[in-house]
Order: C-alpha cells, then sequence, then structure tokens
C-alpha cells in the first residue's frame, strides 16, 4: 500500500490536529517526520477523501469574520 502526504507542517501539533481529524472519521494515516518538517500521510486510495475532510474541518472551524462596528446615531 502507497502512502501519500496530504500534509507538512514545522509544527507536530498541526499534524496531530488533522490526524484527529482523520481518526474520528476513520481515515487510515500516519503522521512521520522528514528533515525539520512533520508529515500526515494517508494511502493513495483515500488521499482525495482525506483532503475532503480536512477541507470541511477547516471550513468549519475557521473563525468568523468580526460584526462590523455599530454606527452611533
Amino acid at each position: 500500500m502507497a502512502f501519500v502526504e496530504i500534509l507538512s507542517s514545522p509544527l507536530l501539533a498541526d499534524c496531530e490536529q488533522h490526524a484527529f481529524v482523520l481518526k474520528a472519521v476513520g481515515v487510515e494515516h500516519v503522521v512521520g517526520q522528514r528533515g525539520d518538517t512533520f508529515v500526515l500521510l494517508v494511502p493513495e486510495e483515500v488521499a482525495t477523501i482525506a483532503i475532503d475532510h480536512l477541507r470541511r474541518y477547516e471550513e468549519e472551524t475557521r473563525p468568523s469574520p468580526p460584526a462590523p462596528p455599530r454606527r452611533r446615531t
């Protein structure tokens, strides 16, 4: 089974957070290290599914823009 990289970060916590998302939805994954960079790998056959789950996670957790200031009348 070939694994492909779907995320890289200088911070282990970034890869672990995204790995937690994949674990929650049952996607096989491995966190590894390449030099000073941490990587999140998934089996090639589920890479598209994994990327989609992570994209949706990012959308759901993105902070909302601040509300415009209220006008004084």
